[in-house]
C-alpha cells in the first residue's frame, strides 16, 4: 500500500495549481476539431464523421502517467440542393473528453454539444465562414483512498488512525460555453488557406472542490476560476506535384498564464487516386511558457494514412527541453482514429490531421 502523506500531498496540490485551472491539449488537434474550434463541426463534404484519439504522457517517467481520450461525433446537413447555388448548410456534434493523472486519480470527465453554420460565399464553395458553439457539462473527481495524514500514524509502521482533516466532497460538476469562427479557402488545382479563432469557458466558471463559503476561512480557495482559452490557427495545402501536397500550419493558444505554440508541417504522399489513399508525414516544433519564460518544449514526428472515408494518425512528442533531470523523457503517444461517412473529399474546409 502506498502512503501518501499530508505534506505529500500539500506540496503536490501546489504544484499542480496552476495547471487544474489549464486544459489539456492534444499534439494531433486537427484530428479531433471539433475540440479545436466548434466552428469546425461539419467542416467537411460529407454527411457524418466520427473521430477518436488517445493520449499517453510520461509514462516512463512516473508511475501514474498523465492519459487523455477523446470521441467526437459530428453531422452535417446541406441547407440546399448539390447542384443549386445554395451551399450552404448547418452541423451538430458531441465531443466527450477525459482524463486522469496522478496517484490521487485527478481526472476530468467533459460532455459537450456542438453546433455551426457554414456560409458558401460563392457558387463552387471556393470561400466558406463558418461560425459555431460549443455548450459542456464538466466533472472533476479526486480518489482519496491513497491519502494519509500525519495524524493517521500509529507511531510504529502505518497509517491506520482516523484523521481530523477536512476534505471536501471529491467530486463536482460545471456547465461550460465556447464559441469559434473559421475561414476556408479552397482551390482543388491550386491549393487553399484556412484561418480561425476560438474562445473557450468563456463565462470562466469556478473549478475549486472547495465550495464558496463567505463564512468560511476557506473561501478564497473557492476563487479559483477556469481561465479563458483562447486558441488561433493559420495553415494550408499547396499542391507540389500530381501526388505530392504540402501542409504547413501554426497553431497558437494562450490560458491564464500559460503559452503553447506549434509551428510545422505535413506532407501527403498519394499512393492511389481511386482508393483516395494517401501517407502523411509530419514535423513541428512546439514552444510554451510557464510563469517564467518561452522554451522549446518538444520535436514532434508524425505519420498518416488515408485509405477511402477511413484516417489513422500516430505521433510522437520528443522532450528537448531537459536541463533538469526531471525533464527528461517526458516524451507523449497520440493516437487518432477517424471516419468520414458519404465522403466526397471534393473541398477541403480543414485538414484531416
Amino acid at each position: 500500500m502506498n502512503k501518501f502523506p499530508f505534506l505529500t500531498v500539500l506540496f503536490l496540490f501546489l504544484g499542480l495549481s496552476p495547471l487544474m485551472s489549464q486544459d489539456n491539449i492534444f499534439t494531433q488537434q486537427f484530428a479531433i476539431p471539433v475540440k479545436l474550434n466548434p466552428s469546425l463541426t461539419g467542416a467537411y463534404d460529407g454527411r457524418y464523421r466520427v473521430s477518436t484519439i488517445y493520449r499517453d504522457q510520461w509514462s516512463n517517467l512516473v508511475e501514474n502517467p498523465f492519459k487523455a481520450f477523446g470521441l467526437g461525433l459530428d453531422l452535417r446537413f446541406q441547407l440546399g440542393s448539390d447542384r443549386g447555388f445554395n451551399k450552404d448548410a448547418i452541423a451538430f456534434g458531441l465531443l466527450f473528453q477525459s482524463d486522469k493523472a496522478g496517484p490521487l486519480d485527478f481526472s476530468n470527465n467533459q460532455l459537450n454539444l456542438t453546433g455551426a453554420f457554414h456560409k458558401a460565399l460563392d457558387e463552387f464553395n471556393t470561400h466558406v465562414i463558418s461560425a459555431g458553439f460549443d455548450f459542456g457539462i464538466i466533472q472533476r473527481n479526486i480518489n482519496y483512498e491513497n491519502i494519509y495524514f500525519q495524524d493517521q500514524f500509529n507511531g510504529e509502521l502505518d497509517f491506520i488512525l482516523p484523521t481530523l482533516e477536512f476534505l471536501p466532497t471529491n467530486n463536482f460538476v460545471f456547465g461550460d460555453l465556447g464559441v469559434g469562427l473559421h475561414y476556408a479557402y479552397n482551390e482543388p488545382k491550386l491549393g487553399g488557406f484556412y484561418a480561425g479563432l476560438s474562445v473557450g469557458h468563456l463565462l470562466m466558471p469556478q473549478i475549486s472542490f472547495f465550495k464558496k463559503d463567505p463564512n468560511s476561512s476557506l473561501s478564497d480557495v473557492s476563487d479559483s476560476k477556469l481561465n479563458r482559452r483562447f486558441t488561433g490557427y493559420i495553415g494550408g495545402w499547396l499542391p507540389l506535384s500530381q501526388s505530392l501536397e504540402l501542409i504547413p500550419r501554426v497553431i497558437i493558444s494562450n490560458q491564464g498564464h500559460a503559452f503553447l505554440g506549434t509551428i510545422g508541417s505535413n506532407l501527403k504522399f498519394g499512393l492511389n487516386n481511386y482508393n483516395n489513399a494517401a501517407m502523411h508525414v509530419g514535423l513541428y516544433s512546439r514552444v510554451n511558457k510557464n510563469l517564467e519564460k518561452y522554451t522549446m518544449e518538444s520535436i514532434v514526428g508524425f505519420v498518416g494514412f488515408e485509405y477511402s472515408n477511413f484516417n489513422v494518425g500516430v505521433s510522437l512528442d520528443f522532450n528537448i527541453n531537459g536541463r533538469q533531470t526531471y525533464q527528461r523523457n517526458q516524451n507523449a503517444l497520440e493516437i487518432s482514429m477517424s471516419y468520414y461517412g458519404a465522403y466526397e473529399d471534393e473541398n477541403e474546409m480543414c485538414p484531416k490531421f
